[in-house]
């Protein structure tokens, strides 16, 4: 088997792996301000990305969405179907594959050179934590606001965050903070497993495309 097939199979078997992981955390949750309760989903497609990278993380967050709206009950409070991503919440789980894309773009794909304790990676694994973490919020509160208006009910951006996001803040900033470290001691074994020979497979493809062209 070529090195990139093989890869390909891998690389697609982790993205799902992951993808199971978000629709299983489903089953999962913790207690938030107002009698509400917190997701780990919005968490998980973040260290999706942190782990993974961009294509790898938002391809996991991928399927996970279609789970979902194919009326798998995968999303946050075990419900699923299209109905689940047009309430008005619904805006903050279709907006996990942006959290998980900012940050694996951020932080970026896992490479072999990487050390468990490098600074500048921390660094950025961190601010990537950061930015895939509201990420969510723009699709979230745009979507929540609109909803709002059709029902007849004005309300600003800033009452929108208040209401819909300020009371998850405690429960997941804590998961925020551990996701990096966790992150950051991964991505090294991760590279080994989808990125093991990037030279190999670079000529691989350049080969592969030598023999397109020419016949």
């Amino acid at each position: 088997m070529k090195l990139t097939t093989k890869l390909s199979i891998i690389r697609s078997t982790f993205t799902a792996a992951l993808a199971a992981v978000l629709c299983a955390l489903s089953l999962i949750s913790l207690p938030a301000a107002g009698g509400r309760s917190v997701s780990l989903q919005h968490m998980g497609a973040v260290f999706a990305g942190l782990l993974a990278g961009g294509a790898q993380g938002a391809g996991s967050v991928g399927i996970f969405l279609l789970a979902g709206m194919f009326g798998l009950p995968v999303f946050p409070g075990r419900t699923g179907g299209m109905e689940a991503l047009l309430a008005a919440t619904g805006g903050f789980t279709a907006g996990y594959f942006l959290s998980a894309l900012a940050a694996g773009l951020c932080a970026g794909s896992p490479r072999l050179q990487e050390r468990r304790f490098s600074a500048v990676q921390w660094l950025r694994t961190a601010a990537g934590a950061v930015l895939g973490f509201a990420a969510s919020w723009l699709p979230g509160i745009c979507w929540y606001i609109r909803c709002m208006e059709a029902e007849g009910r004005a309300v600003s951006a800033a009452a929108a965050w208040q209401e819909q996001v300020l009371p998850s803040l405690p429960g997941e900033i804590p998961l925020l903070i551990a996701a990096v470290p966790l992150a950051a001691v991964l991505r090294p074994a991760a590279a080994r497993l989808l990125y093991p020979d990037d030279d190999k497979e670079a000529d691989e493809l350049l080969a592969s495309l030598s023999k397109k062209r020419k016949g």
